[in-house]
């Protein structure tokens, strides 16, 4: 930074002051503020021409409408005339005090921390006031003494200018359409460290990457879009793809919505970054852009799974989005480390490009970083990516953030959810035992002689807590508790061994739990009970318990709502968990706790003969989509309907099914595992699988299907007369 280039006054500078400072010789202070405010530009020296252009802001004539008489901003239509006596005598006539949110505002403008635009209006006192039309500005009668201690004119002088100005006047089309779809978006979550950022930035982004990479018909991964930046460049980039990894269930239900509402190529996916990128993400795209935690653990894995994410190591780039005080630049030093540390050169650096409704402790400003992986990078994130790599705590905010304190489950709640697993697995525990206690029997036992019921009880979190394995030894034995973590079990599901005993009966602590986890724990998991704890504003309670608040920031219908038949909401029905009535288990450090208990789907009891291959698909939500499916497909059709299915002809069904929904071609996502698609995009994908299981949906593929049909109705009299039929026709398709 540069000091002002007006001519210096004749007078000597006050003694201890930079004389080359503006407004350290600007003549006699006519106003305390004034002296307060050349105290402190002089204190700044250098550096004080951030302090300088606010106050010239501030200062500026306002822009009189013809004929009114009524200030209007700068800039608004007017006759051309500018006055300094504009502002209403309402205003002026006591100094009004300004209250946070004309700060708030000011600051925002400005981009400057909050503190600095606080110790600046300190210093102006009364001279500065909250009009009701334009906002804060400084006393007309006193603007003009302010201008010249300043030295505004030589500030617009030497004004950089914005190399996208132009750019960003033509497209005002985007700018007013990312405003609308900011403006509908899910509102900004404190717990995930969301700051909307404005429009202009967003279309700032779009354009900013067009200009600077060849990206038509290419590919760019956001780790992280609250700030809808996939919407922006899929708009401007011809042919441009956006995969979307975030871990807000109603953000990415939003993108995808729009996306299809607009015919955006814009794919989202689900993601807990702390536990891993999505395989059908992995190594696919051109360039990542984040705009991530603003802690340094946070930036570095947003980067780390960005760069996990290129297609080309050697030419690959991770763009991001950064900011930090210039009152606190040890934080700035901190994350800058935490890049290098990961094998990152910064390439280029593009000073506040970014500007936030919001996070004014930082000026509601962020920079804008060119991040080059090297091999290093890639050697670091060998070593450091995996289920049990990443620390939870990479927020500034909510139970994840940084200085939160890891509180162990109470015992009481430790013995409601064991309670609730085992209770959930008890029927079918008793009934195993006591099959397997009648076998050897040579005569029948007493009613009070029943055998306990046994089983394996799984617990999926961190440090088991104390009360878990139950009250005594022959509790302990007959439940034995084996330890998973959650990052294990949603990348790869139960282990073997914690299944080699049955039944098999889960118990999660998910205390911390965002709002996604819950939903893809209930998929990644293959048990015949499973019981969760978590706090009384999760997205789940919502559902479980009219009445129950939600979390500030959820907007949607709840990422574990149950739906009205009381399954797992995929599709129309979710054939594999029953939802139990969740049980209050008193107080945490954190708010209220609730155990949700869930028992597996009884297939023996159902009537629908379409729910065992949904259930198959279900198990199996860790293998490609398109595979399961057509596995599951070609065994329904043997089993059901006496037809030979080959792979090609399951493919034609599964693409024929999926060309029925909107938009006609999701099929990028049969690369994908089901635990990593939004909700919506599971429910539509699941209600598209429900109607393949039919014949129906072989019929319409062509005449070699329909010979396969043919030869299938000869062995099935009932499909020949058209029973399947019907019911598809009429029943769940």
């Amino acid at each position: 930074m540069t000091p002002g280039h007006g001519q210096r006054p004749p007078d000597e500078p006050k003694a201890g002051a930079d004389p080359a400072a503006p407004g350290a010789g600007a003549g006699p202070a006519t106003t305390p503020g004034q002296s307060q405010l050349a105290e402190l530009l002089a204190a700044h020296g250098a550096y004080a021409r951030p302090l300088r252009a606010l106050v010239a802001r501030l200062a500026e004539p306002v822009a009189v409408a013809s004929g009114s008489g009524a200030a209007a901003p700068k800039g608004a239509v007017s006759d051309g005339a500018v006055s300094d006596s504009a502002v209403s005598d309402s205003a002026v006539s006591d100094g009004a005090v300004l209250d946070g949110r004309a700060v708030g505002r000011l600051t925002r403008a400005a981009g400057l921390p909050r503190r600095t635009v606080e110790e600046v209006l300190a210093a102006l006192g009364d001279d500065v006031v909250d009009d009701p039309v334009v906002g804060p500005r400084i006393r007309p009668d006193r603007a003009a003494g302010y201008r010249a201690l300043v030295d505004s004119g030589g500030l617009a002088v030497a004004a950089s200018a914005d190399p996208l100005a132009g750019q960003l006047a033509a497209r005002a089309d985007l700018v007013a359409t990312m405003r609308e779809l900011i403006a509908a978006a899910p509102r900004p979550r404190a717990d995930l460290d969301h700051v909307a950022a404005t429009a202009e930035t967003a279309a700032r982004r779009a354009l900013w990457l067009a200009a600077t990479y060849d990206l038509a018909g290419r590919h760019v991964l956001c780790v992280g879009d609250h700030d809808l930046t996939s919407l922006a460049a899929a708009a401007v980039i011809p042919g441009l793809r956006v995969t979307v990894v975030d871990v807000d269930d109603d953000l990415l239900d939003f993108l995808d919505a729009q996306a299809r509402a607009r015919g955006l190529a814009v794919h989202p996916y689900f993601a807990d970054l702390r536990f891993g990128l999505p395989p059908a993400v992995a190594g696919g795209a051109d360039i990542a852009f984040t705009d991530p935690p603003y802690t340094p653990e946070g930036v570095a894995l947003f980067c780390a799974r960005g760069a996990e994410g290129l297609r080309d190591r050697e030419r690959g780039r991770v763009l991001l989005a950064y900011g930090f005080s210039a009152r606190t630049p040890t934080l700035g030093w901190k994350t800058q480390r935490a890049l290098l540390d990961a094998g990152f050169v910064i390439e280029a650096m593009l000073p506040a490009f970014h500007a936030y409704d919001g996070a004014e402790a930082v000026g509601a400003r962020a920079d804008h970083y060119v991040c080059r992986p090297t091999t290093h990078t890639w050697r670091h994130l060998e070593r450091s990516t995996g289920p049990l790599a990443a620390d939870l705590a990479i927020y500034t905010h909510g139970r994840s953030s940084l200085e939160s304190v890891a509180k162990e489950m109470t015992e009481p709640a430790a013995r409601a959810l064991r309670d609730a697993a085992v209770g959930a697995a008890r029927p079918l525990a008793t009934a195993t035992a006591t099959v397997a206690a009648a076998r050897p029997a040579t005569a029948p036992a007493a009613a009070t002689d029943a055998p306990a019921a046994t089983g394996q009880l799984v617990f999926v979190g961190d440090a088991v807590p104390a009360g878990l394995a139950g009250g005594g030894t022959a509790a302990r034995a007959a439940w034995p508790v084996t330890h998973v973590r959650l990052a294990t079990v949603l990348a790869q599901g139960l282990p073997p061994a914690a299944r080699a005993r049955r039944p098999v009966a889960v118990a999660a602590d998910l205390t911390d739990d965002p709002g996604g986890w819950l939903p893809r724990l209930l998929l990644a998991v293959n048990a015949d009970a499973l019981a969760a704890v978590v706090r009384a504003d999760h997205p789940a309670m919502a559902a479980a318990v009219p009445g129950t608040p939600r979390r500030a920031g959820w907007s949607g219908p709840g990422a574990g709502s149950l739906g009205p038949a009381g399954h797992l909401p995929v599709g129309a029905t979710g054939p594999k968990w029953t939802a139990l009535p969740p049980r209050p288990v008193g107080q945490s450090a954190g708010g209220r706790l609730w155990v949700l208990p869930f028992a597996s789907f009884d297939l023996a009891g159902s009537d629908n003969p379409t729910d065992r291959p949904l259930r198959s698909l279900l198990d199996r939500a860790h293998g490609r989509i398109g595979n399961v499916w057509r596995e599951a497909l070609i065994a329904h059709f043997r089993e059901e309907h006496a037809t030979t299915l080959g792979k090609r002809d399951a493919r034609a069904v599964i693409e024929n099914a999926l060309s029925r929904r909107e938009p006609p071609d999701p099929r990028g996502y049969l690369q994908a595992r089901l635990v990593d698609l939004p909700r919506t995009t599971l429910a539509s994908l699941i209600d598209a699988a429900e109607w393949t299981w039919w014949p129906e949906a072989l019929r319409e593929i062509g005449d070699d299907a329909r010979a396969g049909i043919r030869a299938g109705a000869e062995a099935s009299p009932a499909d020949a007369a058209g029973g399947d039929a019907g019911t598809a026709a009429g029943g769940r398709a």
